[in-house]
């Protein structure tokens, strides 16, 4: 007979080697190693893996220590330079010769930003070694990672640094190909790599569940065409036909693959989660920024994307960089974007507190609350089926007076103050038509409280 010990060892062993999944009960969340998730990041500019000075392991050390769960980054089959959209200190611009993609360089001179140039019918196992290590790390620390395969190119300039460019290759691939026609059916030699390096990522990552994979970052048609889109979701399926995992496929795009589980807005907004609800897929706001260096906007669109049935918020966090690997490049930060320690807290706290309650069963609603004072307040819920909890966001005010209705019984009322993470005041409401007057919270601008039946 096999101990009661061996079967939990079995137990966690096999919870464990299933990948990040939607969840079976609600697949407008997440299942990871069997409990109900929310993905919630401060991410680096995605060049942790391609850039050799960037250290990861502390950086993905301090991300878990901050309570955050996920982290987005790039394959290598683009990359930046330095103050590209106005990002100093840029993880996504390695310094010369810091540079590592998916394929190996030549011993033929000369890479455009340094070395030699790449060989793309071979793969580097530097770079595969340090793209397993990274997510054996993050795996280690309960870090999902968001591993986008493409980016757009958004100028000439950037498709001058790509390894697929014909300037930056042995092979006479990607010659006379403009940078807003890159990822199109037109240059079959082109789309060949482009599937072959899609197809070995995809077997590399397998065995790991803390990995989901984003086709494209912001395609923005018609310069990514979506019959190639749709090529590279069939290549990722194909490749995984064969292998024991299957992954989660991210889109950030307006045509929605039926292979794919989540759909992905940048800079998104409540009517924007709102909208795609009906797909029956989790929705993420797979990147935040450039609304300034306060923590403000970024916290509260946080909580407004999950208020509204979000899935997974990641803000693009400019204190991350080769130099400060621990988040500590600010504060403020310097850049486009805000970022730091504070935030990440404050994100935190967001992601603790819907973690807290019986999410899965919940869902967009205000039905539930009758009127409130003052009106030009933005007031948003989570409601669960059973009417028996409820997560109240309110923002744009000061002070909020809710008129609530509630089946009968006996209710706590949790009063979260969104910037500390301390509850200001316990309320004991009665079911009827109770009112709900909050605490003062000028300081923040904005608060949650939660609502359980006793």
């Amino acid at each position: 007979m096999i101990s009661s010990f061996l079967l939990l060892i079995l137990s966690v062993v096999f919870v464990h080697a299933v990948p990040i999944s939607l969840h079976p009960d609600n697949p407008h969340y997440f299942l990871y190693h069997g409990k109900p998730t929310i993905l919630v990041g401060s991410t680096e500019h995605y060049g942790a893996v391609l850039n050799l000075d960037f250290d990861y392991k502390t950086y993905l050390n301090t991300v878990a220590k901050a309570g955050l769960d996920e982290t987005r980054t790039w394959s290598g089959t683009y990359r930046e330079m330095n103050n590209t959209f106005g990002i100093l200190n840029n993880t996504m611009a390695p310094a010369p010769g810091r540079f590592i993609s998916p394929w190996a360089r030549s011993s033929q001179c000369c890479y455009k930003d340094g070395g030699n140039k790449f060989d793309l019918t071979q793969f580097d196992n530097n770079y595969f070694a340090r793209l397993k290590d990274f997510l054996t790390t993050a795996q280690s620390l309960d870090i999902i990672v968001n591993f986008g395969i493409f980016c757009r190119m958004y100028s000439e300039e950037l498709w001058e640094l790509s390894p697929m460019n014909g300037i930056n290759n042995i092979n006479n691939v990607g010659v006379n190909v403009n940078f807003d026609s890159v990822y199109t059916l037109n240059d079959t030699s082109l789309l060949s790599i482009m599937q072959e390096v899609t197809t070995k990522i995809v077997t590399e990552v397998n065995g790991f569940d803390n990995i989901y994979l984003e086709v494209i970052n912001e395609p923005n048609m018609p310069q990514v065409s979506a019959d190639w889109t749709n090529l590279i979701i069939t290549t990722i399926v194909k490749a995984e036909s064969n292998l024991p995992q299957k992954h989660i496929i991210a889109q950030n795009s307006f045509n929605i693959n039926p292979a794919t589980s989540l759909y992905s807005f940048h800079y998104g907004t409540p009517g924007d989660v709102l909208g795609k609800l009906g797909l029956n897929k989790a929705i993420g706001d797979g990147e935040t920024g450039f609304a300034g260096s306060s923590d403000y906007p970024y916290r509260t669109q946080g909580w407004q994307w999950f208020i509204s049935g979000g899935a997974e918020y990641d803000n693009l966090d400019y204190s991350w960089t080769a130099a400060h690997p621990d988040g500590t490049a600010c504060c403020p930060v310097v850049g486009p974007s805000g970022g730091g320690p504070s935030l990440r807290l404050q994100l935190s706290t967001l992601r603790k507190f819907i973690e807290s309650f019986d999410f899965i069963h919940m869902a967009p609603g205000t039905t539930f609350i009758k009127s409130y004072t003052p009106s030009s307040a933005w007031v948003g819920a989570l409601t669960h089926t059973d009417q028996n909890q409820f997560i109240i966001y309110v923002n744009r005010t000061s002070t909020i007076s809710l008129t609530l209705q509630l089946n009968t019984g006996s209710y706590s009322a949790e009063w979260l103050d969104t910037l500390s993470g301390n509850i200001l005041r316990t309320d004991t409401i009665n079911g009827g038509n109770p009112q709900l007057t909050s605490p003062n919270f000028s300081a923040s601008g904005d608060i949650a409280v939660g609502i359980r039946k006793t």
